[in-house]
């Protein structure tokens, strides 16, 4: 369903969480506020219906060379429910059935269809983390401290996982430079991965440091 400017009677209006400019309803969406344009352009694509993609066509985004057996066809059953607006989508699958693959193909495909900003891949294991991080389906390009674009890995986990770059006897969590700025410890290897992080619109972290550094109280 469209709206127009008739639909909203508010007169004080927050700007809109997507473009930024001034909202035009109150309309919920996401839990976000949004400005006319950015709903309508919202509800085109997903309520009025952007056609599915075909297997061949997500295998452009898939991060191996091809699919299992019902990997294409789930990924596409997810889509079609982000594009429906279902909130929580639960995927059940045993070990080494190739979840990380599939969903790492759904977000690629999101992203660059436009019905998302940004995915973030979060797991409990800092293991796990560290395993997919090598796998390069998280490279981005970031700018460095001399203004050349470097490829990095773009995910992050606690800060007590990393080494303190000035103090050898202990870890990034026990730095007493840890709030100044400009930062005295550089490079900071884990500076480094929360800006990467941070700046990439594909990302990986733990569960933990996903609800501590987006939920704080």
């Amino acid at each position: 369903m469209r709206y127009s400017n008739e639909d909203d009677t508010s007169s004080s209006r927050p700007p809109c969480e997507n473009c930024g400019n001034q909202a035009a309803t109150y309309r919920e969406l996401m839990d976000g506020v949004f400005c006319l344009h950015c709903y309508n352009q919202w509800a085109e694509k997903r309520m009025m219906g952007e056609p599915l993609p075909t297997i061949d066509e997500l295998q452009e985004y898939n991060p191996y060379p091809s699919f299992w057996p019902n990997q294409g066809e789930t990924a596409i059953k997810i889509i079609d429910s982000v594009r429906r607006n279902e909130r929580i989508i639960g995927l059940s699958a045993p070990t080494a059935s190739g979840k990380s693959g599939l969903l790492t193909t759904v977000a690629r495909w999101l992203i660059a269809h436009g019905f998302v900003d940004r995915v973030i891949y979060t797991t409990p294991q800092v293991k796990l983390v560290d395993f997919l991080a090598k796998s390069g389906w998280f490279k981005y390009y970031m700018q460095n401290d001399e203004g050349e674009k470097v490829l990095v890995n773009a995910y992050v986990v606690g800060r007590g996982n990393y080494p303190c770059a000035k103090y050898s006897n202990m870890q990034a969590n026990c730095c007493v430079h840890r709030q100044d700025s400009p930062p005295v410890c550089n490079p900071c290897e884990f500076n480094r991965d929360r800006m990467a992080y941070t700046e990439a619109n594909f990302a990986l972290t733990t569960f933990d440091y996903f609800l501590s550094s987006h939920w704080k109280s």
